[in-house]
C-alpha cells in the first residue's frame, strides 16, 4: 500500500524544494490518518512507515537542492 503514496519524483532544477514540500505535506496527511479509530494496528503501522519514507525523500530533495 505504501508504494501507492510514495513516488520518487525527479524535479527539474530549481524545483526540488517544491517537491520536498509536497512530500512533507503528504507525510503530514498520513500522520493524521494514523489517528483514525477504524484503522487496524497493521494499517496504522503502514501509514507511519509511509510517512517516515516520505519525510526521508523530502530531506533528500532538500539536500539535493542545496548542492
Amino acid at each position: 500500500m505504501c508504494s501507492v503514496f510514495i513516488r520518487r519524483l525527479t524535479a527539474p532544477r530549481g524545483q526540488a524544494r517544491a517537491y520536498a514540500r509536497n512530500h512533507e505535506a503528504a507525510a503530514s496527511g498520513l500522520d493524521q490518518l494514523c489517528h483514525l479509530p477504524q484503522l487496524s494496528a497493521r494499517q496504522r503501522a503502514e501509514f507511519r512507515r509511509c510517512a517516515l519514507e516520505m519525510r526521508r525523500i523530502a530531506r533528500e530533495k532538500l539536500l539535493d537542492s542545496a548542492r
